[in-house]
């Protein structure tokens, strides 16, 4: 099951990417973005599926899942949630984000002088403010070292392991060889 849900993310990189080589690196760094992960691979693989529907690059990808895992554990939102309202704040700016504004976003953005954004200029502030040199660029590092944050690094490691042995075809070589 593990294998077959990464192929088929795998396949939908490779699909929305400007390439199949760009749809390959963005999967490859979304693992490796999981694997360092203290929230659940399972939220974190559905959460890129959306984001990479609007960044189709690994680099961005990566930049804006970063900035969302820190803004769901500062905020105490869950990732879910705050995938869409990033889309929504991609797409309409702040005055789409009804969760977010409702959590103070626009006074921790620095938009207190109640002038209108463009939806770009409110997605590099977020960026910068919940990326990994923001001031909360350090939130899901923090979390890391929980019990549940920990616990949840394990179960990416176990699940990436899982995939690449159904990647590698090891899973049909035993299952062949144990019928």
């Amino acid at each position: 099951r593990a294998g077959s849900e990464a192929e088929k993310l795998r396949n939908q990189f490779i699909q929305l990417a400007p390439s199949i080589d760009e749809g390959r690196k963005s999967f490859e760094s979304l693992q490796k973005f999981i694997a360092n992960s203290p929230l659940p691979a399972d939220q974190i693989e559905q959460s890129a599926s959306a984001i990479f529907a609007l960044t189709k690059n690994s680099d961005t990808l990566i930049s804006s899942l970063t900035a969302i895992q820190n803004a769901s554990v500062a905020l105490n939102i869950p990732l879910e949630t705050l995938s869409r309202e990033f889309n929504n704040l991609s797409i309409n700016g702040i005055e789409g984000t009804r969760e977010l504004k409702r959590r103070g976003l626009e006074s921790i953005l620095g938009f207190t002088d109640g002038v209108k954004r463009e939806p770009k200029v409110a997605v590099e502030e977020f960026l910068k403010v919940f990326g990994a040199n923001g001031r909360f660029g350090l939130a899901s590092v923090a979390f890391a070292n929980t019990f549940e944050g920990a616990t949840n690094r394990f179960f990416n490691a176990v699940k990436n392991i899982k995939e690449s042995i159904a990647q590698a075809g090891l899973l049909d070589f035993f299952t062949d060889l144990t019928n």
